[in-house]
């Protein structure tokens, strides 16, 4: 199966096709609303599988962010920062881990 195919990729091949699947999104050149839900499903699917995100979702060239946030919310935090010379804000999503991640987590970095 097709999806289980892609679900198996890692490293340079998940990027190239989180990217990939990221600008078809974004070009909105999908033939209907249940493809873009399909794809948006198995790009996340992907992301949390291989712990990568598309390269779009990053922002380079951000200086003089503040060490602390300006604001906050449920899932993500507010910094001031600077952008190509402009005062912007800069929106950090925060993760949150469930037990079993948590523990996890914590197995694999416990020595034995």
């Amino acid at each position: 199966d097709a999806k289980r195919a892609v679900l198996l990729l890692d490293g340079d091949r998940a990027q190239f096709f989180l990217d990939a699947v990221q600008d078809v999104l974004k070009e909105g050149s999908l033939p209907s609303v249940r493809h873009t839900s399909q794809a948006q499903r198995l790009i996340l699917r992907l992301s949390k599988v291989c712990a990568q995100l598309p390269s779009s979702l990053y922002i380079t060239g951000v200086t003089d962010r503040d060490v602390y946030p300006t604001s906050g919310g449920g899932f993500a935090d507010i910094f001031r920062a600077s952008y190509n010379g402009s005062t912007v804000a800069l929106k950090r999503i925060r993760t949150f881990s469930t037990g079993a991640d948590s523990q996890r987590s914590h197995l694999q970095s416990t020595p034995s």
